[in-house]
């Protein structure tokens, strides 16, 4: 199976399957658990790992999500999110500007929905709010629409909500 770390650069990592004990530390203190989380990881599967949370407060946490989507028809593919957030609780999305997945707890993955492939727009706000605290993307070309994002048909994505309550950012993975 293989591991992936949420963030800009990470990738999907081969590791030994079983029972293991997943361990954070950061950078700048090597050797010092920032955060762990004891997990069985069953062989031939995907999973994502998730560091969330305040290091300052003693409050990060490790998670792990499977990564279990399956194959859709030659024009869809297959979304899901995760609320990473510390401070904001529970979350709704919006996709393509219709309202979607609600009531997303913190620490917890929503399950994968079918959208078409093609370009979507997401957006997260708190439960219950109409007023997004995140939308997708970042503006990384404005030669180009920003409102939307490639979505290639078949494949599994993960779009993350990380951070602290005032200080969040979005991330969208594709899945392996």
């Amino acid at each position: 199976f293989e591991l992936n770390f949420a963030g800009a650069d990470s990738k999907y990592s081969l590791v030994e399957s079983g029972a293991t004990n997943l361990r954070f530390e950061l950078a700048n203190t090597p050797g010092v658990n920032a955060a762990s989380v004891a997990t069985t990881l069953e062989g031939g599967n995907d999973y994502t790992v998730v560091f969330a949370g305040s290091v300052l407060q003693n409050a990060a946490t490790a998670t792990v999500y499977a990564d279990r989507y399956f194959p859709t028809s030659a024009t869809k593919a297959q979304i899901r999110f995760v609320n990473a957030t510390s401070g904001v609780g529970a979350v709704d999305t919006v996709v393509n500007k219709v309202a979607s997945i609600t009531n997303i707890a913190q620490n917890t993955a929503s399950k994968y929905i079918e959208i078409d492939a093609g370009t979507a727009s997401f957006a997260i706000a708190e439960r219950g709010s109409s007023n997004a605290f995140l939308s997708f993307p970042v503006v990384v070309n404005p030669q180009t629409d920003a409102s939307t994002i490639p979505i290639a048909a078949g494949a599994g994505y993960t779009i993350f909500a990380m951070g602290q309550k005032g200080f969040t950012r979005g991330v969208i993975v594709r899945d392996n």
